[in-house]
């Protein structure tokens, strides 16, 4: 997973624009991170951002930044950003209150952009691709060439942040190289409230249209209510499509949205299935690594909602043969031990290593105990106290103010765990 993401309601410098961007890496996580690290910071900077040109010059300047000082520069990534400002005022024509806002969309590469109104789907970006007769009219002058739709045979965009390989030309400008950092633009255009903006990378659209995609999120906003979880369900249809590529997006919906989530944790976290490649050494660090990400630790918790979505993966794909039958029931003999385990001893997170050659350490959080192990082998997470490989205790966010009756507002770890036992596989 090489993509990273920004939401910032409210830069501090520029209280009435909103930001929200998806910057979806390759050839490493480098180039990403810097923009989710630093744009906000940059944009701050600026005396205004009712200017694109000043904008695109700002990205420039990032860029060759990033390309002349990160020993890793030669990671690549591109962008999709949107700046929101509400207006609020009174109607000349009916004298009643109206708000609705001014939406520039700024983008490098594939990753997207469209404009949700009512049934009308507005496509504000267009991918930088190497086939466009512009780029590779560029691509050529500086050198380069495009074969099988890709830069010098390798690279599928035109446009990218990073990617330093292909801007070393002396000769040429910045704007000028094989690829290049600059911006296109679109806006700003005027949306309504009840308007969505729909934001994402590539691997979104990689088995599917724009149009689909959108009737995929209606579909599922519509069923389940919150944003977040409406996307997870969206990408859980993509992955059955065949997408192999990351998938990140952000759901803008304009409208008011301060109850949103009140009393719940901040950050959402989705376990996707586990059990199944529990021993799996890579595939458990890189899974662990990502729930450290948003707070969580190995617990009965995730463990319970992640072996829930082994089972719904197996149910929902149709696999009833013998074998199969047999390790669902496994499954869920695992889920019943772990619940009795949790009601029988009150823990509400794994309180040790299996391995004694180990360091264990434990944090308090929200009155228990949480174990984790450091430098040890993967353990086997199906048993209580297993450990989980070389991974660094982090603490899990507190769950005490979560409020079980607003479940539809923000699905939390807790909150999916709350769904997924209560609901019909």
């Amino acid at each position: 997973m090489e993509e990273t993401n920004v939401i910032r309601l409210g830069l501090a410098n520029h209280p009435a624009y909103h930001l929200f961007g998806i910057f979806d890496g390759h050839n490493g996580k480098a180039a990403a991170d810097y923009l989710a690290e630093n744009l906000v910071d940059e944009l701050n900077k600026l005396d205004r951002l009712d200017d694109p040109k000043i904008i695109q010059q700002c990205i420039m300047d990032m860029d060759d930044k990033f390309c002349s000082t990160s020993p890793s520069a030669d990671a690549g990534s591109t962008m999709v950003f949107a700046l929101v400002k509400a207006h609020r005022g009174t109607s000349s024509s009916t004298g009643t209150l109206r708000t609705h806002y001014d939406v520039s969309v700024y983008w490098i590469g594939d990753s997207r952009c469209l404009w949700i109104s009512g049934d009308k789907i507005t496509p504000v970006t267009h991918d930088h691709v190497p086939t466009d007769d512009k780029e590779k009219e560029r691509i050529k002058e500086a050198s380069g060439t495009v074969q099988g739709g890709r830069v010098d045979a390798r690279l599928a965009m035109s446009r990218a942040f990073g990617d330093r390989s292909y801007k070393k030309d002396p000769t040429k400008p910045a704007d000028q190289q094989k690829v290049v950092a600059k911006c296109d633009h679109h806006g700003p255009f005027q949306a309504n409230v009840g308007d969505w903006l729909f934001l994402f990378s590539d691997g979104v659209v990689e088995k599917t249209s724009n149009e689909e995609v959108v009737k995929i999120l209606k579909r599922e906003v519509q069923a389940h209510s919150d944003p977040a979880y409406a996307l997870g369900h969206l990408f859980d249809e993509l992955l059955d499509k065949g997408t192999r590529d990351n998938l990140s997006a952000c759901l803008v919906q304009l409208e008011n949205g301060l109850d949103y989530g009140t009393g719940l944790t901040f950050r959402t976290f989705l376990p996707g299935p586990l059990y199944r490649w529990r021993d799996d050494d890579f595939f458990v660090r890189s899974y662990m690594d990502f729930a450290n990400m948003f707070g969580y630790n190995d617990t009965p918790d995730l463990r319970l909602a992640a072996y829930n979505e082994d089972i719904r993966y197996l149910r929902r794909h149709g696999l009833t043969d013998s074998s199969t039958l047999g390790v669902i029931s496994e499954i869920e003999q695992v889920i019943d031990d772990l619940r009795k385990d949790v009601s029988d001893t009150g823990i509400s997170s794994v309180t040790g290593p299996t391995s004694t050659d180990t360091t264990t350490t434990g944090t308090s959080t929200t009155g228990a105990t949480t174990g984790a192990t450091t430098g040890a082998t993967t353990g086997d997470l199906t048993s209580r106290g297993a450990n989980t490989g070389s991974i660094t205790d982090t603490t899990a966010p507190s769950t005490e103010s979560t409020d079980r009756s607003n479940k539809r507002r923000r699905v939390s770890l807790d909150q999916c765990v709350y769904i997924y036992e209560r609901s019909t596989f």
